[in-house]
């Protein structure tokens, strides 16, 4: 398969990681490739940090102001002209055969989404335990697909690409938009993807493992978004969503008054009627 891939990557302030990012890029076995490099508005512009770099004729630049991994990553999609996708953190790295490996896997009938086992490095180094996909209705319950996983460019715009709402969980939420109407995801059984925990605990998952309020909200944002699917796959998803209000607020990671419970209460019935 010779279909270009597009690797967007979003910097902000990676001044000490982007080279090594955009050089595991560079040095993929996989030679249709561009890479898109998205500026959200960096204390230190890019071309200070990777220089000759940006005389390479696959690579673009944007620069935007500050606004966000989500607004950053929809802007490098809409510049991409690769029939697959890949959206990079400026701080993660891929291994050589990474793209040619994961883009051999949409030979397969109706594929949708393709990811690899994967290492963290940096602060620790241990395998990241990421579950197979085995079915939908199992991976609406949590994520098991990082960010950076393969997918089609037509599929992320049908998609209407990552909801720029979410703090956290923008991911899973892109994966159920792309897999809500059928559809495989195949994982390779080999370490090629790489994701750094970094010292100073900056990044979004530290800062949500930091704060439970960020993933109990955003996971409730995907539960109402996506309300009409979990009731298919799910009788009784009404109680289990009042359920795991309970649960989070015995476990005092969200606190919810009773003006709230009303109002969510009142969207079911509405979506309901």
């Amino acid at each position: 398969m010779n279909s270009l891939v597009s690797v967007i990557i979003p910097y902000y302030n990676n001044e000490t990681t982007i080279k090594e990012t955009i050089e595991s890029v560079l040095n993929q076995t996989y030679k249709f490739i561009e890479i898109i490099l998205v500026d959200d508005g960096s204390r230190v512009e890019l071309h200070e940090i990777i220089g000759a770099t940006f005389d390479k004729q696959n690579l673009t630049y944007l620069k935007q102001e500050n606004s966000g991994v989500s607004i950053a990553r929809n802007n490098g999609a809409r510049k991409a002209k690769g029939e697959f996708l890949i959206f990079l953190d400026a701080d993660d790295l891929i291994k050589p055969s990474y793209i040619e490996k994961c883009i051999q896997k949409f030979d397969l009938p109706d594929t949708k989404i393709v990811y690899t086992d994967a290492r963290m490095f940096g602060r620790c180094t241990e395998l990241w335990n990421l579950p197979v996909y085995t079915n939908f209705r199992d991976f609406l319950k949590d994520n098991i697909i990082y960010i950076s996983a393969v997918i089609r460019r037509n599929d992320f715009i049908n998609a209407n690409g990552f909801d720029t709402e979410l703090t956290h969980y923008e991911d899973w939420d892109l994966w159920i938009s792309i897999l809500k109407n059928g559809g495989n995801v195949i994982k390779i059984n080999e370490e090629l993807f790489l994701y750094r925990k970094t010292e100073f605990l900056t990044s979004a998952t530290d800062q949500a493992d930091k704060s439970n309020n960020i993933r109990a909200i955003n996971r409730l944002k995907i539960f109402l978004k996506h309300h009409d699917i979990y009731s298919k796959y799910y009788t009784n998803f009404e109680n289990m969503f009042f359920k795991y209000l309970a649960y989070e607020e015995r476990k005092k990671k969200i606190s919810f008054t009773k003006k709230l419970k009303h109002k969510l209460k009142a969207i079911f019935t509405t979506k309901n009627s």
